[in-house]
């Protein structure tokens, strides 16, 4: 049942994040042959940005596939570090791309290139608004139902595009009428926004690999439950930390020490199940102590 259930999540997340793939690719080319036709220094920026959104899709991908894979005997508590690994390679990617996009806008301010085809790459942007909008409802969907991380990052990054698109857009109608080191001043805000998003990225990632600490939100959350379960008297101690994007968690409950050694495991093993239905745990390692 369990094996279904996830099987069943594994799909839907791979075909939304093939959808990712997809939308991401036609955008990238669209503009990629809009912007060589035009020159416009902002949509080349944003076709840059087009190209690290294929590279954050591929890895969620990727990630998808290998994370949801069962536990096996060479990965006793299953593939949930993939996703940080390629989180922190799209971020050094994506940092990579940031940099050129913000040595693209500091040369088009000091020399002014002529944009033709405006009404192209108008249109080409107000298509890119318009998808990124679709998918930014699409993935928080998504992720929500389906507690997928990475595609929660993909709805944050497509309503990110949206402000960035819509930046690039001001900067083509700028140099319209002329203002023409609007693009320039237009690429170098999206530049920061690139690099902004590759900091984040790389910096969640890294804190999921070095195994950090879970949100008190979350620790609150998994003790209310802990309380719930029959038996249970107290909590002595909680200490819990990330492997990949899932938690594994060790809680020490106090319970009556005049109770039967299996009537004590019994409730042990009910605190454990109630802890592992979390969505966000992997894996509860409970002692049990007298009261």
């Amino acid at each position: 049942m369990i094996s279904d259930a996830g099987d069943y999540r594994r799909k839907h997340l791979e075909r939304a994040s093939k959808l990712g793939i997809a939308l991401n690719s036609m955008l990238f080319l669209g503009k990629l042959v809009v912007s060589l036709m035009s020159g416009s220094i902002a949509l080349i920026s944003d076709t840059l940005n087009s190209f690290a959104d294929i590279l954050a899709s591929v890895g969620i991908h990727i990630t998808v596939r290998i994370g949801s894979k069962q536990a096996d005997a060479n990965h006793p508590f299953g593939h949930a570090r993939v996703e940080p690994l390629s989180g922190i390679v799209v971020a050094i990617f994506t940092g990579i791309l940031g940099f050129e996009v913000l040595r693209s806008g500091v040369l088009a301010i000091i020399n002014h290139r002529e944009v033709t085809h405006i009404p192209w790459v108008v249109g080409i942007l107000l298509v890119t608004i318009a998808v990124k909008s679709f998918m930014t409802i699409y993935f928080f969907t998504v992720s929500g139902t389906y507690r997928s991380p990475g595609l929660k990052a993909t709805a944050v990054d497509s309503r990110n595009d949206v402000l960035i698109s819509g930046i690039a857009l001001i900067g083509v109608v700028g140099t319209w009428q002329q203002i023409l080191w609007l693009e320039g001043v237009a690429a170098i805000i999206i530049s920061g926004f690139i690099l902004f998003s590759a900091f984040s990225l790389g910096k969640e990632n890294i804190d999921f690999l070095v195994g950090k600490a879970p949100p008190e939100e979350m620790i609150r959350k998994i003790s209310e439950v802990v309380m719930k379960v029959d038996g249970v008297e107290g909590i002595n101690l909680i200490l819990a930390h990330y492997v990949g994007n899932t938690v594994h968690i060790e809680i020490h409950v106090a319970l009556d020490g005049n109770l039967q050694f299996s009537r004590a495991h019994d409730i042990g093993m009910d605190v454990q199940d109630a802890v592992e239905r979390l969505g966000d745990v992997n894996r509860a390692f409970i002692h049990v102590d007298p009261a």
